[in-house]
């Protein structure tokens, strides 16, 4: 299924907020350079659908692919 850009920002925002360790995840991913972070995230999208995920889970993590989502998740997330 293919998310709007707001949607997929929204999903990751409330994700965020609702466990501090995919916070953490997030906030270090979006200091990463593309190549760290797009290595980074396969690794963890692989692990997550080998443990069943979600798919709405595994979809928005795997929008922090794109340089730009993972900087405004990242900026937002440290204004909160």
């Amino acid at each position: 299924m293919q998310y709007s850009s707001d949607e997929v920002f929204l999903n990751l925002i409330r994700v965020a907020n609702e466990d501090e360790k995919i916070r953490k995840f997030m906030l270090a991913l979006s200091d990463l350079d593309d190549f760290g972070r797009q290595s980074l995230i396969n690794s963890f999208v692989t692990e997550m659908a080998f443990k069943g995920a979600p798919s709405q889970l595994m979809d928005a993590v795997g929008a922090l692919r794109d340089g730009k989502i993972a900087k405004a998740i990242g900026d937002f997330l440290k204004l909160n």
